[in-house]
């Protein structure tokens, strides 16, 4: 059971990694962009992948949190 815990937070930590990955790509797109809407838009993309990020890991730290556990 415990290393099957471990998988299972390994998957949600991978996840939320894959996130702030996306986020990292919205940024360095804002950066290239050649007008501030556009790079506006990419910021608010980006902050979205971060709060995503962000709820992943707390999620992972709540049992209750994950599906399948209720």
């Amino acid at each position: 059971m415990a290393d099957e815990q471990r998988l299972v937070d390994l998957a949600w930590r991978l996840e939320a990694q894959g996130y702030r990955d996306r986020a990292a790509e919205n940024l360095k797109l804002a950066e290239e962009a050649q007008t501030p809407d556009v790079r506006e838009r990419y910021r608010k993309i980006a902050q979205h992948y971060l709060e995503l990020a962000e709820v992943q890991e707390q999620s992972a730290k709540q049992p209750a949190g994950r599906p399948g556990d209720h």
